[in-house]
């Protein structure tokens, strides 16, 4: 990126990770690194417990070394970083760095959801409608044009 040091961000890793059964491998995490999560996407790796396919751990906060043994073949993504240095605010949906973006976003979210609900509901009912009026709101291909409720 031009103009933008990423500084703070280097030392994030994603690393895929394949294992035949019975195979280990350790991870080291860089220096800084104190996050690391794991996903499998097919058979059982172990770590501390059985981490089976679709699953998805976060470890501790540290900076140990992590120890992975294959109980089957197995590939899995590892993830690990430094530690974001502000407070965040975790949504259902979204992570936001204060709570009145939190509140701004999951907002949105539930907009866009609703709107799409309304809209997939009229075009059920009548699919060549063009405007919209329920319950007080105008409606143009899931827009509120107006709301006079």
């Amino acid at each position: 990126m031009a103009g933008h040091a990423r500084d703070d961000l280097s030392s994030d890793q994603d690393l895929l990770t394949r294992l035949r059964a019975g195979e280990t491998w350790r991870f080291e995490p860089e220096p800084g690194q104190t996050v690391a999560w794991v996903s499998a996407a097919h058979g059982t790796v172990r770590a501390s417990a059985p981490i089976a396919a679709g699953e998805m751990v976060v470890f501790d906060e540290g900076h140990d070394a992590i120890d992975f043994h294959a109980d089957s073949d197995t590939f899995f993504v590892l993830g690990s970083a430094c530690k974001h240095p502000h407070e965040l605010f975790l949504g259902y949906y979204s992570v936001h760095t204060n709570a009145k973006a939190l509140e701004k976003g999951e907002n949105g979210i539930r907009e866009v959801a609703v709107a799409s609900s309304v809209e997939a509901a009229v075009r059920a009912l009548a699919p060549d409608a063009r405007r919209i009026l329920i319950c007080g709101s105008l409606y143009l291909a899931g827009k509120v044009l107006a709301d006079n409720a």
